[in-house]
């Protein structure tokens, strides 16, 4: 095709080409500027001076400038809520700062200073169970297993390793005790793994930790391998005021039937249908309906709320080396990691809510004698680690039916530990 002929092609269409070119800037140009007006209008830009062009009546006009006025108003708060719902869902790395500011304990003793305490604590457990002939402890001047009170009915006669989290390859140890720190160490050991993000350990996971941490931490192959790890092992047990022990539960468990309907289904409503007296308009159970429950209990019950750290991790018969409290809980741990040589970056510290206050409130509820009647059962426990009945004595009630011979326990330990 030669160049005149192509020429003359071109000149034949670049009429029509032109006039479609000008017919589509024309279809932009208007649609655009319908777009502009109709914008306008949406966003509150009606005035009366539109509405007179359109011909509508006064009382119209005002109705519909009322109407894109508060238009206007609803968009800007949208705007405003968007804007502040932005900064609130941002990742919660402020936050959580904050929450672990408002939780940390406060500052650890001297290194010297907490191996006097555990050492205390660990010669108290050793002369209860030299005195009551349990154990490793035992001696020959020590009574005889079956003459003794507790053997038969508060523990068994072998070591409990199946209730023992053991980690050889860091040569760690953990008896889990129920509602005493149990979950918040069950977390420390998870981030040991290195499976568990410190975001995924600060927040809700999809099992307890507790749960979680026996899959990670599965028992031993063989029970003979348990005393060979042992006594290489930091082996560590914490432990907390028994009667702090069930307060805990009581309020998080059995105190609102809405917050743990399962709990209050499994023991509230049995509680309040045996120990209920008295017609009054609450349906969960009082504390001293609680009390009156754990005095009932058969002592080798095996729910881990209640069931006795003698029965559970077997102290006299395992040899732990820290003895921890839950009310030093952060440091006892802290240094239990030192011992251990292990990473010491600890999770979000669990506050402690049962505070004299509570307690005055609760156990004011409770007669002297059903008191005394759930340390009896609890003995062994207070004896071990030495804790005291007293001030919760200060707040219970005297019940004229009670048995006026009752009297106040004194551990016959605290001879032994100033002789």
């Amino acid at each position: 095709m030669s160049i005149s002929r192509i020429f003359r092609t071109v000149s034949k269409l670049l009429p029509s080409l032109v006039q479609i070119i000008i017919i589509v800037a024309i279809l932009h140009l208007v649609t655009k500027g319908m777009m502009i007006r109709a914008r306008k209008h949406l966003q509150g830009g009606f005035y009366p001076s539109q509405g007179e062009e359109l011909g509508l009546s006064q009382s119209v006009i005002q109705k519909r400038h009322l109407v894109h006025l508060n238009l206007a108003k609803h968009q800007q708060r949208a705007s405003s809520f968007k804007k502040m719902k932005k900064i609130f869902s941002k990742p919660k790395s402020s936050q959580r700062k904050q929450i672990m500011k408002k939780n940390t304990p406060r500052s650890l003793p001297k290194f010297e200073e907490w191996q006097n305490r555990i050492q205390q604590r660990i010669r108290q457990l050793h002369l209860t169970c030299s005195r009551l002939g349990l154990g490793l402890w035992k001696n020959e001047s020590s009574p005889s297993a079956s003459s003794n009170d507790f053997q038969s009915t508060h523990l068994p006669l072998l070591p409990a390793y199946q209730s023992l989290l053991v980690s050889r390859d860091r040569n760690l140890t953990f008896c889990p005790v129920s509602n005493s720190g149990s979950n918040w160490i069950s977390k420390q050991l998870l981030a040991l793994t290195g499976e568990f993000t410190p975001h995924q350990l600060a927040g809700r996971l999809s099992d307890p930790p507790s749960v979680l941490a026996r899959h990670k931490f599965p028992f031993l192959p063989s029970w003979e391998l348990y005393p060979i790890v042992l006594n290489k092992s930091t082996n560590i047990l914490v432990v907390r005021h028994p009667f702090d022990r069930f307060l805990h539960y009581f309020r998080r468990s059995l105190e609102n039937s809405k917050k743990n309907p399962n709990e209050f289904s499994k023991f509230g409503r049995k509680i309040v249908n045996k120990y209920r007296k008295i017609s009054i308009k609450r349906k969960e159970p009082t504390f001293d309906e609680f009390a009156q429950f754990l005095i009932d209990l058969n002592p080798k019950s095996s729910e881990e709320h209640w069931r006795s750290v003698a029965r559970k991790c077997t102290p006299c018969h395992i040899p732990f080396n820290i003895i921890g409290h839950y009310d030093t809980l952060w440091e006892d741990i802290t240094y239990a990691w030192k011992m251990a040589d292990l990473k010491r970056d600890l999770v979000k510290y669990p506050d402690d809510e049962v505070t004299p206050d509570i307690r005055q409130r609760y156990f004011s509820q409770v007669s002297k004698d059903n008191l005394l009647k759930l340390h009896a059962k609890y003995k062994l426990d207070f004896e071990l680690f030495g804790y005291q009945i007293d001030d919760l004595l200060a707040y219970s009630y005297d019940d004229p039916k009670s048995d006026p011979t009752t009297q106040s326990p004194n551990s016959e330990l605290q001879k032994d530990l100033s002789g």
